[in-house]
């Protein structure tokens, strides 16, 4: 009884692990060679060629058809092919353009104030419009805003209430 649980353990195994070609051979040499008497060994290899159907049975329906067991067992698995990246087209300096294009060129970048300079009673508008968008905008309540701006000297905290300043950096006199 125990070389039977010994045999079925090793035939469990052995399906969980025959992924490779060469490993349904393994299983009925593994079985027999465990076996020690004559009885149980005719039905280990009897095992074993069920295995090997099984398997047999599975190579034929997975994609490429039986081709892998001709592999040798020794050669690596085929890396998955990937597709070749797509060429990034580069756009021709401007010189080399057609000069007859009718795209109108970018204007410049404008040139926003020093954050330092917004006073108390300013309106949110004036702010946006003199001083560009802030790094980080928080609305608090319904109409409350606090701004954060960037400036050389450091961050620059705005806080805004129905529209106007109510926070303003201290100006240095």
């Amino acid at each position: 009884m125990t070389r039977s649980v010994e045999l079925l353990a090793g035939a469990l195994f052995g399906i969980s692990v025959l992924a490779h070609p060469a490993a349904g051979q393994a299983l009925p040499e593994y079985s027999s060679g465990t076996a020690g008497t004559v009885g149980t060994a005719g039905a280990a290899n009897g095992i074993g060629k069920s295995i090997s159907g099984i398997m047999g049975n599975l190579e034929k329906s997975l994609p490429g058809g039986s081709s892998a067991t001709k592999a040798e067992p020794s050669a690596a698995p085929a890396a998955p092919r990937r597709a070749a990246p797509a060429k990034r087209r580069i756009p021709a300096p401007a010189a080399a353009r057609n000069s007859t294009s009718t795209a109108a060129p970018e204007p410049p970048a404008p040139k926003y104030e020093d954050p330092n300079q917004i006073q108390i009673s300013m309106t949110y508008d004036e702010v946006l419009r003199r001083f560009g968008p802030p790094a980080m905008e928080i609305t608090t309540e319904s109409s409350a805003k606090n701004l954060l701006y960037m400036a050389p000297s450091g961050s620059v905290r705005v806080e805004i209430v129905d529209g106007v300043v109510t926070v303003a950096p201290k100006t240095k006199s």
